[in-house]
């Protein structure tokens, strides 16, 4: 899958599925550049059976996972312009979340193409 590398910022924090009950905490960012790259992948995917759900991409990383309530107030106060970088890979990956712990495996890795 050939894309150019493209810089992003992660300036948003949140909570899924939502603030007062987080299991996935992340911060995000939007990039125009990672939708396009996003749309690729999926169009990419649909030959194999793999769906989107209609929602609009929004780049983002989990940098964590709670099993109950939690008080993320601070986080979420946080400064903004949490972090910039140029993307110039990015790995497909599988998520397995079983009863004590996620799974990931590496799929494919795919770089930029300058």
């Amino acid at each position: 899958m050939e894309f150019a590398p493209f810089s992003i910022t992660l300036s948003k924090r949140g909570a899924y599925p939502n603030e007062r009950f987080p299991r996935a905490i992340w911060v995000g960012g939007e990039s125009a550049e990672a939708a396009k790259l996003a749309q690729k992948v999926e169009q990419a995917l649909l030959p194999l059976g793999f769906r989107g759900d209609g929602k609009p991409f929004y780049a983002h990383a989990t940098v964590a996972r709670s099993r109950g309530a939690g008080d993320i107030e601070d986080f979420l106060k946080g400064q903004e312009g949490i972090c910039s970088f140029e993307v110039r890979a990015f790995t497909l990956m599988k998520s397995t979340l079983m009863a004590h712990e996620a799974r990931y495996d590496v799929l494919r890795e795919f770089a930029a193409k300058a």
